[in-house]
């Protein structure tokens, strides 16, 4: 397997094929899951990066890419190894082996994903990325719309199930979007997403733009002020605002709120499954099969939604921990302690390549479905998690490059 280079080499990647390569991970998944009715979103996920791969013409991957995808799956392989301490029976389900394939295939096609992003020019790269982001923003923008209309009655958007799942994508492309813009263009971003997220009435969306503007951006107090009272007019015309729908989810004391029972009910199953299992965790993909069941859970029984999230614990965090257990935890640290360096490293005055950039948006957003809203480990998130670490890989051989360059004239 050859070595892959570490100068950026442009190739002839048209605006409109890096936009349908963003789009089949990124809204594809939801477009089979919702409209097309595919059971599993996980199988809509597989069927999105397979079709992915086939338009990548990818090329082969580096030594180091490789080494990580063998190193994912001897982690699997010994999880599910201490998972037959456990129960021998459904340590090796079908399930479980297809999870294993799918998670190492998600892998895989990401590190050539990110391969053909690095191989694309700076300028069609941006390009695609804003296009993406008004893509959405009219999705957004029509979503909200048709709510206030009543043309549709529940709280779907076109090609999304839930506006936390609009959320999950969004998120990303507006911290992109947000490092490049400048002066009003940049108030304007602002008050359309802000807006968009009042609108659609979701908490995810709106701590995930507030924390986009905090790892991208340094506002005034002022600016800050202009900025939610321009979103707050934009949601008022757009929706009917009502600011009960934030203070249900706030309010951890509530007790029939769906959102709140299965969050806390995430954090009570990772505990006590870390605990049963003496911090080896219970396997993997064995949450909801195996482990404790918990509080939470009994009362999202007594009120008929006893399957709620049972398989994927809300966030993250909680399945990683609950199946991986010590393996797990440090996991979570450790891309917290990344999360911080990345951050403490990262100078909003100093010009980065947009491939870089979006590595740095993919890694830093992830933050919300690792600890906040998530569902298992096959989803677009994951990948973008992955595409992000193979592209920081690029980004770090090519200093070292040019460096050496450097230190050789």
């Amino acid at each position: 397997m050859r070595l892959c280079m570490s100068i950026r080499i442009e190739e002839s990647n048209s605006t409109k094929r890096i936009i349908c390569l963003f789009i089949l991970f990124l809204v594809f998944p939801d477009f089979l899951f919702y409209t097309l009715g595919v059971d599993n979103f996980s199988i809509s996920t597989i069927i999105s990066i397979t079709l992915l791969f086939v338009f990548l013409r990818a090329k082969n991957i580096c030594k180091d890419n490789f080494l990580i995808i063998v190193a994912l799956f001897i982690l699997l392989c010994f999880n599910c190894l201490l998972s037959m301490l456990f129960n021998i029976e459904q340590a090796l389900t079908f399930k479980v082996v297809l999870s294993i394939y799918s998670i190492l295939i998600m892998a895989y096609v990401s590190s050539c994903y990110a391969q053909t992003l690095w191989l694309c020019s700076e300028e069609i790269l941006k390009r695609s990325v804003f296009y993406l982001f008004a893509f959405l923003c009219l999705i957004g923008i029509i979503s909200i719309l048709l709510q206030k209309t009543e043309i549709i009655h529940d709280k779907s958007m076109i090609l999304f199930p839930e506006p936390s799942a609009f959320a999950l994508v969004f998120i990303p492309i507006f911290s992109f979007c947000l490092y490049y813009t400048r002066g009003g263009g940049l108030l304007l971003l602002y008050i359309l997403s802000l807006g968009i997220a009042l609108g659609i009435q979701n908490l995810t969306m709106l701590v995930g733009i507030v924390i986009s503007v905090f790892v991208m951006k340094k506002i005034t107090i002022r600016q800050t002020i202009v900025i939610l009272l321009g979103a707050w007019i934009f949601s008022m015309i757009l929706s009917d605002l009502d600011i009960s729908y934030y203070t249900s989810r706030l309010d951890f004391k509530n007790t029939t709120n769906l959102s709140v029972l299965v969050y806390l009910s995430g954090i009570e199953r990772a505990f006590l499954n870390f605990i049963t299992s003496y911090g080896l965790g219970i396997g993997f993909q064995q949450m909801g099969v195996n482990g404790e069941i918990g509080i939470y859970q009994q009362i999202l029984a007594e009120l008929d939604a006893p399957m709620l999230n049972i398989y994927d614990g809300s966030f993250i965090s909680s399945k990683l921990i609950s199946e991986f257990g010590v393996i797990g935890a440090l996991m979570c640290i450790f891309y917290f302690f990344y999360f911080s360096r990345f951050y403490l490293r990262f100078k909003k005055s100093k010009r980065y390549s947009p491939q870089y950039i979006l590595a740095y948006s993919f890694y830093m957003c992830f933050f919300i479905p690792l600890f906040i809203r998530g569902a298992g480990y096959i989803n677009p998130y994951v990948f973008m998690l992955f595409s992000s670490i193979f592209l920081c890989k690029y980004h770090a051989k090519n200093i070292l490059m040019k460096s050496n360059v450097q230190i050789a004239i």
